[in-house]
């Protein structure tokens, strides 16, 4: 009996694609485009550190509009963009030869779910199946609990009810879609910090696209530092001139308290008169500075 065949994992998460093993990632692309020309498209890390220099060239919005055109200046399908994007992620990887299991968005239609796969045969990627990232997050019943996976896209935020039976778990369609996203809590941070900057050393962040490039560079940096202490240095150079301000934890946690409070009063609804709940998260959750900190001060 011939050995199985060796799989990888493929998941499209709307903002990024990662490709593991089951235990170790192999390659993590974050969707981001910048296309220059038909022939020149720039994907991930690449396109992103010319994202506020170029941003009529530059597009964030492909893996979840697989079926429109590109909003950028350039006609150009969003479907051709992710082929590019997946294109370099795969290649990277040199795994071409195995066998691959895609996850997707919980809200994947049908029509770009078959672009999905049409772009996969392109790449010769051999899918030997397809799960959804809430079928994932949720591999075991959360007894006597009232649960939902939350999937945090660029634009959006899916709430999906799961429903559990002596059958299983299944999802109740269609999800709730809130009409903000990943980019609307990240947006957030960013004007709380550029305000402390032109508050205490009256300069603006974002006011030119040099700038703003070099904030939106630093941006993350800052986050994820300042989720493990109370306070952090930011420290901007432009030329030989120096701007360094003080952001404290407190502080960047508030720039989202509206969107966490709207978010609560989603949930609320959804839990009324349930006493123990679960809550399940896509991965792309842990980009938003204090969420796991909201998520954990809800009642039930």
């Amino acid at each position: 009996m011939s050995a199985a065949m060796p799989i990888v994992i493929i998941e499209l998460y709307d903002s990024g694609v990662r490709i593991s093993d089951g235990k170790n990632i192999l390659a993590n692309s974050v969707s981001c485009a910048l296309i220059e020309s038909d022939d020149s498209i720039l994907v991930g890390e690449q396109a992103k550190h010319q994202a506020y220099l170029r941003p009529r060239e530059s597009s964030i919005n492909f893996w979840s509009q697989l079926s429109e055109n590109s909003d950028t200046k350039h006609i150009i399908s969003n479907a051709e963009i992710a082929y590019r994007h997946l294109e370099n992620i795969w290649n990277s990887t040199n795994y071409s030869d195995q066998e691959a299991i895609l996850i997707t968005p919980v809200n994947l239609d049908k029509h770009d779910l078959g672009l999905l796969l049409g772009i996969c045969k392109k790449l010769s990627i051999n899918v030997a199946g397809i799960v959804c990232n809430a079928a994932l997050a949720m591999q075991q019943p959360a007894k006597d609990c009232k649960a939902v996976f939350l999937d945090l896209l660029q634009q959006q935020f899916a709430v999906t009810e799961i429903n559990q039976d002596v059958i299983g778990l299944s999802l109740k369609q269609p999800s709730r879609i809130l009409d903000y996203g990943l980019q609307s809590f990240i947006n957030n941070c960013a004007k709380a910090v550029a305000k402390k900057f032109i508050a205490e050393t009256r300069f603006d962040p974002l006011h030119a696209a040099d700038d703003e490039q070099q904030f939106f560079d630093k941006l993350p940096l800052w986050v994820n530092t300042l989720s493990e202490k109370d306070s952090i240095e930011c420290k901007l150079s432009i030329g030989e001139k120096h701007f360094t301000i003080q952001v404290e934890n407190e502080y960047l946690q508030s720039a989202n308290k509206k969107l966490f409070e709207e978010t609560a009063a989603h949930l609320n609804l959804l839990f009324h008169g349930h006493n123990n709940i679960a809550i399940f998260c896509s991965s792309s959750c842990k980009q938003v500075f204090g969420f796991y900190k909201f998520l954990a001060s809800l009642p039930g």
